[in-house]
């Protein structure tokens, strides 16, 4: 939301279609909590925290452009660029995968999407707005925007900010 709502690109690793596991606090609350009353079954397992509806980089970068009626400048960093963003170095992504402690522990998974908070009339954008999150300067010194190979062909100068 906040590149987005300075009309300034958005760098991802490689095509943007990694899964990514945007996960609300509520729902990691509810996994733990799973195991209440389940201890037995719990113990000595390791389970991955997470949600169970995953989406991509690219959707991500679309429904936060679109809240905001905003065109998405998503543009693709080589994969194993750090960067300021909090990628994982690498062309998979970030996503785990909660089957384990559904099937074992019967959390019935996320009560959260990701993409619907991010909406335009989703609690995450409402609250980003009201915050004034969306004024102001944003540093992109540490973007690594200069190696993203397809900014200029896919958006010329507009919303490039090196």
């Amino acid at each position: 939301l906040t590149r987005a709502a300075r009309a300034l690109p958005m760098p991802v690793p490689a095509d943007a279609q990694q899964p990514v596991s945007v996960t609300h606090c509520e729902d990691v609350a509810s996994l733990i909590g799973s195991v209440v009353g389940k201890e037995s079954e719990a113990g000595g397992e390791i389970f991955n925290c997470g949600t169970n509806k995953m989406c991509s980089y690219d959707d991500v970068c679309i429904a936060a452009a679109n809240a905001l009626g905003k065109e998405a400048l998503v543009t693709a960093l080589p994969p194993d660029t750090k960067s300021s963003f909090p990628f994982r170095p690498n062309a998979e992504g970030f996503a785990v995968r909660v089957r384990k402690v559904m099937s074992t522990l019967g959390w019935e998974g996320a009560k959260h999407n990701v993409l619907e908070d991010i909406a335009a009339d989703g609690f995450y954008t409402k609250d980003f707005l009201a915050l004034g999150l969306d004024q102001g300067d944003l540093d992109t010194s540490k973007d690594g925007l200069e190696l993203c190979q397809n900014l200029e062909q896919d958006y010329g100068t507009r919303g490039v900010h090196l």
